[in-house]
């Protein structure tokens, strides 16, 4: 999750069930892959941590433009393909 977290520079909370026998407990990971909050392992736990947006505002700023990008198109529009082959997507 660590990495998922540095790659895609998100926040992660990451929740397990507090049953008896837990393989990994509940963590909280932030853009950089640190742990910023665990909860105990094989125990009923709480983990209650705080996101502060306006000093990550520009993070998420470009996030949502590079998000607004790809739903566009825009992203591959010059790396688009024209072949005969892509447009019928029903026969080999």
């Amino acid at each position: 999750m660590q990495g998922h977290a540095a790659n895609n520079n998100l926040w992660i909370s990451h929740a397990n069930a507090s049953g008896h026998y837990q393989s990994f407990p509940s963590t909280f990971i932030n853009p950089s892959g640190q742990i910023k909050g665990t909860c105990k392992r094989h125990k009923t736990d709480l983990t209650v941590n705080t996101i502060d947006f306006a000093k990550n505002g520009e993070l998420y700023t470009f996030i949502r433009q590079f998000r607004d990008n790809i739903k566009s198109g825009a992203f591959y529009r010059d790396k688009k393909v024209r072949d005969t082959r892509s447009q019928n997507r029903t026969q080999l």
